[in-house]
């Protein structure tokens, strides 16, 4: 994993914690090349009627369904529009796509595009949450605060948003990245 490699961010902000009963709130797509942000791609979705939403996750993403109604695309618009983005991008589709707690953020994506019949993003997904376990194994804490405060990084507000997650989480990823590499070259060779 080389840091300077291209690779896409992705992150959800949601109406819950469960991608089969709850909806996806809005998504943010964060293109690095270069250890260097290129240029991001983030929407509001519209509430989706199959899936519930928590007023809890809206105190932590700070958005509301009236918010959602008004400034969100439908669902089947958004991901065509993700992979009309993507497409302006070189291998933009096959690229690998990291997120923080990738399990997460991948079940609200593999529901949506099953939903909607619309898959943009094929390349391999890596979790930055399970490499910070691998960068710090003697931290207790590897959310996504807790590994922003170890590479030096903060947030704009205690809000979390799709499109701020995406970009830190980004440079998150290359920070860790470097780490290693950099510990990596000031090891000891075994002879």
């Amino acid at each position: 994993m080389n840091p300077d490699n291209p690779f896409l961010f992705l992150d959800y902000e949601t109406g819950g914690l469960k991608p089969y009963a709850h909806g996806p709130a809005s998504i943010a797509v964060a293109y690095f090349n270069g250890g260097q942000l290129v240029k991001s791609f983030s929407h509001s979705i519209k509430p989706v009627g199959s899936r519930g939403y928590c007023l809890d996750a809206f105190k932590i993403n700070g958005l509301s369904l009236e918010r959602l109604e008004s400034e969100g695309l439908d669902e089947l618009e958004v991901y065509k529009s993700l992979t009309r983005w993507l497409n302006g991008i070189n291998d933009g589709r096959y690229l690998p796509v990291w997120a923080h707690n990738a399990e997460f953020d991948l079940g609200f994506y593999a529901d949506g595009t099953n939903r909607v019949k619309v898959n943009p993003l094929l390349g391999p997904w890596g979790c930055t949450k399970l490499l910070s376990k691998h960068v710090w194994p003697n931290a207790t804490k590897h959310d996504l605060n807790s590994v922003l405060i170890r590479v030096g990084l903060k947030r704009s507000s205690d809000i979390h948003g799709a499109l701020e997650d995406a970009t830190l989480g980004g440079y998150a990823y290359v920070a860790m990245l470097q780490k290693l590499t950099s510990e990596a070259t000031t090891e000891e060779p075994n002879v």
